[in-house]
Formats: structure tokens, sequence, C-alpha cells
């Protein structure tokens, strides 16, 4: 019954990925050309070819991350194949000698692996050419030509195909994750003023997981849009959007904070009409920024409502003046500074999205 649930569970876990799916198709096709090139009269090319394809294209789906690992095991293959390759020439047929490096590499290539930094892929690759051409038997150097360049040529019908055909390009996925994230924040700032009970604080914790989910997907999706060269959109813009979205964040938890630790400031600032229509215009706001970043077909940018600021300010500031508890006062102050931070960095952050499209 144990594989049964598991089994069970697989499946009611599965979610649908447009990218997923065309990445999948891509691998099929890269796959049938290395297969090709495989069954060709006389190729010296063997299943490793097609094994290499599948390795590299299962784990990406991006440009970025292809050209990124493509890199990384090439390198690492050569490595592999180095060491090899210098060990059957002095050593030629002396098995253990060839054992016996066999197994230090392996040691080393697990150790470099386990370090910090993207050498897990370098390490990985090392080891499998070292492992393939010190255990054929007998070693020759034929083999150490033969097998990295069944590898190299995998990696390359990878990357080609995955260059060319239907393309998914991590710039793109990291515009479309902001507004993901934009969207999440529209959320959590509908939330800011609500009653503090376990309904509300279950519905805050899902939005947190999401948008730290949407934050981990970014940060790997930068790094990945760094190796496409073809993006218009300097990276530092990429970079600013992504802090100035955190810093959205930020301000909404310490506004939601200041509301939430007070029932009668938040009651208080929640029949504030001004208050309302300015929550309104911010949430209206934060859904076009974030319909600009997840449209990829935009050919306009559409107009943006001004939000007025100032009123609320100047009505805020007379209810602390007015406010007898020094606690009442540093909450509606706390709330006053958390807001004028969340306009100013929504200012900034409409502007470089903008800027994107100028």
């Amino acid at each position: 019954m144990q594989w049964f649930l598991t089994i069970k569970n697989t499946i009611s876990e599965f979610t649908f990925s447009s990218d997923r799916t065309i990445n999948s198709i891509k691998t099929a096709i890269a796959c049938f050309i290395a297969l090709c090139l495989v069954n060709i009269p006389g190729s010296p090319l063997n299943q490793w070819t097609i094994i290499s394809v599948v390795v590299v294209m299962s784990a990406q789906v991006s440009i970025g991350s292809i050209l990124k690992k493509s890199y990384d095991r090439i390198i690492g293959t050569l490595l592999g194949a180095a060491i090899a390759g210098i060990s059957v020439w002095i050593f030629k047929s002396h098995v253990l000698i060839l054992d016996t490096i066999l197994i230090l590499s392996c040691l080393i290539f697990a150790y470099v692996a386990s370090g910090p930094g993207d050498r897990a892929q370098v390490a990985s690759l090392g080891s499998a050419a070292a492992i393939m051409i010190l255990l054929a038997r007998p070693p020759s150097l034929k083999i150490v030509f033969l097998r990295p360049t069944d590898i190299i040529i995998g990696i390359l019908i990878a990357l080609l195909v995955t260059t060319f055909v239907f393309p998914i390009r991590a710039t793109v996925r990291l515009k479309m994750s902001l507004g993901e994230g934009l969207e999440q924040l529209i959320d959590l700032f509908s939330l800011e003023d609500s009653v503090n009970n376990a309904e509300t604080a279950e519905q805050i914790k899902k939005i947190e997981e999401g948008l730290l989910g949407v934050f981990v997907k970014q940060r790997k999706l930068m790094k990945d849009s760094e190796q496409e060269h073809h993006n218009k959109i300097k990276k530092s813009t990429l970079y600013e959007l992504i802090k100035h979205e955190r810093q959205l964040h930020r301000a909404i938890l310490l506004s939601t904070y200041a509301l939430q630790k007070d029932v009668y400031v938040a009651t208080l600032i929640h029949d504030l009409p001004i208050y309302q229509k300015l929550k309104q215009d911010i949430i209206h706001f934060l859904g076009t920024l974030a319909q600009i970043l997840k449209d990829q077909q935009l050919k306009t940018i559409p107009a943006i409502p001004s939000i007025n600021f100032e009123a609320l300010l100047t009505t805020l500031r007379g209810l602390s003046t007015a406010e007898q508890s020094f606690e009442n006062r540093l909450y509606i102050d706390a709330f006053i500074v958390s807001m004028q931070f969340f306009i100013d960095e929504l200012v900034i952050l409409s502007q470089k999205i903008q800027g994107m499209y100028v």
C-alpha cells in the first residue's frame, strides 16, 4: 500500500507547466537528432551522446541555464579526459594503477562538487569522463578521444535545440516572475489592515510562502539571464527591479505590523475614506505594473494613475498629533514612515519598468 500512496501523492502534487512541456518536446527532438547521428553507418558515436542530451536538458529550461551548464560540462569533460588520457598514456595497461587513479579522481571531483560555487557540473562530468575512459578494457588512447567526443556532441545538440527551437529566455521569465511577485504583493497589501486573527495570519503565511518561492526563482533566473548576451536590457536594470520589489515587500510588512499590533490605530486608519481610496489606487497601480511585466507582447505602456499620498499624509499627521497615547502615536507614525517608503519605492519601480519599454 505504501507504494500506491507514494504514486497517488506524486500525481496529486503534479502541476502543469508550459515551460516544462516545451522543454520536454525539445528534449525529445534533441534525442531524435542524436539518435540519427548515432545510427549513421560507421558513426563513432554511441549511447553516451543521447545520455548527454538528456542529462543537459532534463534539469535546465532556459537558454541562460543551458549555456552556463553546457560550458561547465564541457570543461569538466575535457578535464576528466585529460586526467584519464595522461594516465593511460603513461601507465598503458597497468589496470591496478589506472583503477587507483580512477578512485583518487572520483575522490577529488566529489570534494570539488560539494564545495561552494558552481563547480558541481564541472566535477560531475569530470568524474564521468574519467570513469568511462579508465574503466574501458583494455584502456586505449582511442577511447580517450571518442568518449569526450560523445559527451560534447550531445551537449552541443542540446545547446543548439534549446537556443533555436521554441527558445525560452531567462530574461523574459525573470520579467514575468517580477510580475508574479507584484501580484503576490497585491494580495499581501490587501490584508494590511485586516483584523489580526488566525484566519488572517494563515492567509499572510501562505502569501509569504508564495513570495519566498518567487524570490528564490528570481535569484536563479537572474544568474541565468547573465549568460544571455542577446539581452538588450541592462543587467543592472533587472537587478534594480528585483531590489525595489523586495523593498515594497519590506514596506508592506512594516505597515501591516503597525496596524495589526494596535487594533485601535488599525480601526482609525481603516475608517478613513481617503485611505481606502489610496489603497484601491495602489492596488490598481501594482496590477498595472504586474501586467506590463507579464505581458511580453506589450506594444504601448498603459496609463498609470497618479497616487495622491500628500492628502493622506496630512490627515495621518493630524491624527498622530491629536492622540494622547504615546503607543498609539508610535504606531501611527510607524505606519506613516512605512507608507512613505512604500510610495517612494513604487514610484521608482514604475519609472524603471516604463524605462524598459521606451
